[in-house]
């Protein structure tokens, strides 16, 4: 396992005693969420924009989201580079070739990202880059301005498998079989 290294300190958020106590053994420090901020519906950028006002003096914020299990390292250092260069964030991608709908205010349907008169083959085109989640690197400027990508934005593109999010029991099912699987050097 490789690791990352960039970090001048690593914080995890939360507002549970046991994930906090967990942090603490591994030399990580805790940001205790506000019960605002710990809620099932509040979001990201939110819960930042907390960690940020009680942390003066961040130039740069990497969000790490703990429901991507196979976040490497390689994919941390291409995010971190692109702000090394000048970009003002980065966040990881995965590149899909779906033929998208979506509904109309009338209730009907239309493509939200191909022409019906030249409908594309999937292998034939560039396909669309999917926000998946796994991390955000932004400076505190984008935060300040409520965003987590803002101004110069750079992306790293995550194979499909390697994006999976787990957001049901389901994802977490296919997650264990994966990483039985040893595909990925995480």
């Amino acid at each position: 396992m490789k690791t990352f290294g960039k970090f001048s300190s690593i914080w995890v958020s939360t507002d549970h005693p046991d994930i906090a106590q967990e942090a603490e053994r591994l030399g990580v420090f805790v940001h205790w969420r506000s019960a605002e901020t710990a809620t099932d519906t509040a979001s990201s950028l939110f819960s930042v924009q907390e960690f940020c006002s009680r942390m003066p003096g961040i130039s740069n914020i990497g969000l790490i989201q703990c429901t991507s299990p196979f976040l490497s390292s390689d994919i941390m250092l291409m995010a971190y580079e692109l702000l090394s260069r000048g970009y003002d964030s980065a966040f990881s991608v995965t590149r899909t070739h779906n033929l998208l709908w979506k509904e109309t205010s009338n209730g009907e349907i239309t493509p939200a990202n191909f022409d019906r008169r030249r409908r594309p083959r999937r292998q034939d085109w560039n396909g669309n880059l999917q926000e998946n989640g796994m991390l955000y690197f932004t400076s505190i400027d984008c935060i300040k301005f409520g965003l987590l990508q803002g101004g110069r934005i750079g992306y790293v593109e995550v194979p499909q498998l390697q994006s999976l999010e787990i957001d049901s029991k389901i994802d977490l099912r296919i997650a264990e079989i994966l990483f039985d699987a040893h595909l990925f050097d995480i």
